[in-house]
């Protein structure tokens, strides 16, 4: 399992989790913004077999804009009144074909196309109306040019709370150098079957498309009484300089071990006692990790002696990535 989140994944889940009540508090309190953007849909797609011009040309600029920058959601159903700047919300009818019709389309509004574009609906209050929620996260490939009739050849980023067309120099800067890599993390090696400790290892994915060096983890362990930690029993060869201590350890990959796109890295071996103590404000577990020329990256989780208890030999990863405050 690969976790990389994305910056707005907490509106995201939170739209999910409580819809319309959700997006009318995000356009009274947080308007559009660097990850937000907000569209009004004149149209019933009831019966709709295609997109309308501007529909088509918002869908394309946001997936050019937010791909080419850092990623965001394009919501379907908002109104704007330009003159006081304000937002109010403005449900449309057939969410279920706009949002098929945006999972049809996505792939040919840009060149490369961004390929993780997917939609969802919101149900209004007002019976057979709602919302459609476009996820845009920041593409591998970019940059991405709009290739549909109206809007040929361009190129855009998101800028404060608008898609901007880049120019030509600022587009040399921005693309013509090597990407960033991007991480994920995943838990893997599950084993349960230790009579007092739950045991896996903490694991890095290389989830861009470049090759990357220099991996490294830090890992707080002065929480969690008993955690014993190491590097990873089987890949020891390939880490240098790593650090323990009773409070944290910080491990990180030779020079010479290069890691290639889409694989994983067992890092951590970690070993936490499964019978722990009552304790005042709970527990915490977090580590840091990046590589070369990589933002760092951050797992928090913080839990009760009572919510550890309470996990399912199957449900202990599902119930640290819940966790997750990161």
């Amino acid at each position: 399992m690969n976790i990389h989140k994305e910056p707005y994944d907490s509106i995201k889940a939170n739209i999910m989790n409580s819809g319309e009540s959700y997006i009318k508090t995000l356009i009274e309190n947080e308007k559009e913004s660097f990850y937000v953007d907000f569209k009004e849909v004149v149209d019933d797609y009831t019966s709709k077999r295609g997109f309308s011009v501007s529909d088509y040309k918002n869908l394309a600029k946001a997936v050019s804009g937010f791909g080419n920058s850092a990623g965001g959601l394009l919501i379907f159903g908002i109104a704007e009144d330009k003159l006081i700047k304000t937002f109010q919300l403005k449900p449309f009818s057939g969410i279920s074909e706009f949002s098929k019709l945006v999972n049809e389309n996505v792939s040919r509004v840009t060149t490369p196309p961004n390929n993780y574009v997917n939609s969802f609906t919101v149900e209004s209050s007002s019976k057979n109306f709602g919302y459609v929620v476009v996820e845009i996260p920041k593409s591998n490939f970019a940059p991405l040019q709009t290739i549909i009739n109206d809007l040929k050849h361009q190129y855009y980023m998101r800028s404060g709370e608008s898609h901007v067309s880049i120019p030509h120099d600022v587009l040399s800067g921005m693309f013509g150098k090597r990407p960033n890599p991007i991480l994920g993390y995943s838990f893997m090696n599950f084993n349960y079957s230790d009579n007092d400790n739950i045991c896996f290892t903490i694991a890095i994915r290389n989830s861009g498309n470049v090759i990357i060096k220099n991996i490294w983890v830090n890992l707080s362990t002065a929480e969690i009484p008993g955690l014993v930690y190491g590097p990873n029993a089987k890949m020891q060869d390939i880490f240098k300089g790593h650090n323990l201590s009773n409070s944290y350890m910080s491990i990180i990959t030779v020079d010479e071990f290069k890691l290639p796109p889409q694989v994983p890295l067992a890092m951590v071996d970690i070993q936490i006692p499964k019978k722990l103590k009552k304790r005042v404000g709970g527990y915490a577990f977090y580590f840091s990790y990046g590589c070369d020329g990589s933002e760092p990256y951050e797992f928090s989780a913080r839990f009760t002696k009572n919510d550890f208890t309470k996990v399912s030999t199957d449900g202990f990863l599902e119930f640290l990535n819940k966790t997750n405050n990161k």
